[in-house]
């Protein structure tokens, strides 16, 4: 058997710190950026949507505590997906943490998305907008994606229970072997 297949059926830092990595780029790097552009892109902004100062500033404060939302409730599904991703395949705590982490990941998705589709008004954003008046049904939206996101559960139960023989092999195989190694020093 191979080292990576091997791998999987052991707890992992690497996967771990890995894991942290991409979620701190995703939840807090990402979205930062998207704001460092839109203060890059402000003037070209401002004269294409016909904003003055005050209201592209409004914007922006906007876009900052929408991301600062995100990110405070992304920690818990970031520290969470860390977790999940130090546990070997088939063990317990990663069936525990995968299923928390799906059900955390779905509760972000929905608090994040309301609280960014009700702090927009479409119609005030453009001065002389034939638009007056724009119902969004977000809540309906996003339980339906929460919804197919908890369906994401099955991922972790079908890890535990595809993995579960083999982990548990090389879990007696592991102590089998550090029996051994205490035989021989002893």
């Amino acid at each position: 058997m191979s080292k990576t297949e091997d791998d999987q059926y052991v707890n992992s830092r690497r996967r771990a710190l890995r894991r942290l990595a991409c979620g701190v780029t995703a939840y807090l790097i990402i979205p930062l950026a998207l704001v460092v552009l839109l203060n890059f892109c402000r003037a070209s902004l401002m004269s294409a949507f016909g904003l003055d100062d005050a209201t592209m500033d409004e914007y922006v404060n906007l876009a900052y505590r929408i991301i600062l939302v995100a990110f405070i409730a992304g920690l818990p599904v970031l520290l969470l997906g860390v977790a999940y991703r130090y546990y070997a395949v088939g063990s317990r705590a990663k069936l525990l943490f995968g299923i928390l982490r799906t059900t955390v990941s779905a509760l972000w998705l929905i608090l994040v998305v309301t609280y960014a589709a009700s702090s927009f008004d479409i119609s005030s954003m453009i001065d002389d907008s034939p638009i007056t008046h724009v119902t969004l049904h977000m809540t309906d939206l996003m339980l339906l994606i929460g919804l197919i996101m908890l369906i994401w559960i099955i991922v972790p139960i079908g890890e535990y229970i595809g993995g579960r023989k083999e982990y548990r092999r090389r879990l007696k195989e592991r102590q089998d072997a550090e029996d051994q190694q205490s035989v021989w020093m002893s």
